[in-house]
């Protein structure tokens, strides 16, 4: 196995461990905006190191994530970061999916649905986002809030 590889893969794991800790603690208290700059500056590790190396689908999908994070930790709006939440999670189980297919079938692999489910809630927010400036945010678009309202719903029916 190729030792940039190697060192790549366990470098990116222990990162999505560190990334899942911030989610996390964002999961608890939503108002912690703060903690939305530390993911991104946490996966732009990940996305420098897989654009580097060759490996779009991870380049991609790190990119997106951190704009993400960045835009949304300047919002300040609790509603907002309960849906990035669940998206950055979502993202980081296709990003180790990927690591794994790296690391077992040396290509990116993922299940073309994962990967047409991630992009496109990746996509959905990005393009929420883009009407945020950054000095001044209200959030008021209808379609987030519903959103909001069925990870809400979603979470609840998962814990019972």
């Amino acid at each position: 196995m190729d030792d940039l590889l190697q060192e790549f893969y366990v470098e990116s794991i222990s990162i999505l461990k560190d990334l899942e800790l911030i989610l996390e603690n964002l999961e608890k208290a939503p108002s912690e905006y703060h903690l939305l700059e530390k993911f991104g500056q946490q996966i732009d590790r990940i996305m420098g190191a897989s654009k580097s190396l060759g490996y779009l689908t991870i380049g991609e999908i790190t990119e997106s994530c951190k704009t993400i994070s960045y835009k949304s930790s300047q919002a300040k709006n609790v509603e907002l970061v309960t849906i990035v939440v669940a998206i950055l999670f979502d993202a980081i189980e296709a990003i180790s999916e990927l690591l794994e297919g790296l690391l077992t079938k040396g290509n990116e692999e993922i299940n073309p649905s994962t990967k047409n489910m991630i992009f496109s809630r990746l996509n959905f927010i990005n393009n929420k986002l883009l009407h945020i400036q950054r000095s001044s945010v209200a959030i008021n678009d209808k379609d987030l809030l519903d959103l909001a309202d069925n990870f809400h719903k979603l979470g609840q029916s998962k814990q019972k």
